[in-house]
Formats: structure tokens, sequence, C-alpha cells
């Protein structure tokens, strides 16, 4: 087997990684959403110990290291947590958009990634305060807003047909596109 074929192996398995990732997040927002309506907490201590010990015995059977799986494990529950809890985070897989009206004096666009000629991600500063902003067609979604100023460039990879890496300033996140909507699945 030459290097291309392990890359490709590796390329697929990356694959099948992402589509179980955005499984796991719009399952965990079903959570979320069946908790706010149901006035529980959103998390869950026990829950969080229990998940934890099952990767410590599948790392055990694996004969792997139990330390660096629950780094893993902790380095995906953190942005869950973080996000089930941010209200500017459009959802972990649910499209919440929040529109914006680009028109609105003082808007200026500071950068712009088009995806193609009817969508695209742009940077913009909105009286002294910076936004990501997603934009299909006529709708227009606030992704993050930041804290302070954003001096770098959009970076945008597509990871799937309907599904981008976004990198912005300091935040990085998977957004899905779809139809008329845009959300972030996962600040990363």
């Amino acid at each position: 087997m030459d290097i291309n074929e392990i890359r490709d192996r590796i390329n697929a398995v990356d694959e099948r990684i992402l589509e179980s990732f955005i499984e796991r997040m719009r399952l965990s927002e079903d959570v979320a959403e069946f908790k706010r309506a149901n006035k529980l907490p959103l998390t869950d201590k026990a829950r969080e110990r229990a998940i934890l010990k099952q990767v410590q015995e599948r790392a055990k059977k694996l004969n792997e290291n139990r330390k660096t799986m629950n780094e893993e494990v902790a380095t995906v529950v953190k942005p869950l947590k973080k996000n089930a809890a941010n209200p500017l985070v459009s959802g972990l897989g649910k499209f919440n958009p929040r529109p914006v009206m680009p028109e609105r004096p003082g808007l200026v666009v500071k950068d712009v990634h088009k995806i193609d000629a009817d969508k695209g991600f742009y940077i913009a500063d909105q009286n002294g305060v910076d936004a990501l902003i997603g934009k299909i067609g006529e709708h227009t979604f606030v992704l993050k807003r930041f804290d302070e100023p954003v001096d770098t460039k959009i970076q945008v990879r597509q990871d799937k047909d309907n599904v981008y890496m976004v990198r912005a300033g300091g935040f990085k996140s998977l957004v899905e596109v779809s139809g008329d909507n845009m959300g972030v699945l996962v600040e990363l």
C-alpha cells in the first residue's frame, strides 16, 4: 500500500467521523431542547461521569491510554457545554438564524469569502462590534459576535456537501449551509 492509498483511507475515516459527529451534535441539541422545555438543568455531571467511565472501559479493552481518551472526550464535551449555554451560537445542529440588516448605517464589511454567487461568509463591523455573518441570497445570519476586532481573513474549507469549517479571528466552527438556512453546528 502506498502513501496515497493510506491517505485515502484516512480521508474516508475522517468523513465517517464528521458524519457521526454531526449526528451527535443534532442529538445533543434534541436533548438540550427537551431539557429547556422541561426546565431541567443543561448540564448533568452524573451523565458526564458515566460517559467518561464508559470511555475508560473501552480504552482499557482497546489497550489505549485512558488519560488520552479522557482528554479527547473532554475536548468534545467542552464545546458542547459552551454552545448549549451560549445564546450567540446558532445551536448544535439546529438552525436558529439571527437576521441582520446589512443596509443599516454603520455596517462595514471587512472581509468576504464567497461559497458561490448566492452564498458567502463576511466579517462585518457594526458600530465597533465585529461579527461573522453568513449570507444566502437575501437571508443573512449572525454566526458569531466577537469581543475584539477581527484583523484576520476568513478561512473556509468545505468538509462535506453542506458543511464548512470556518475560521475567523480566534473562532473556528463547523457551519451547515442548507437551502436558505445557515447555522453553527459546533464551535471548535
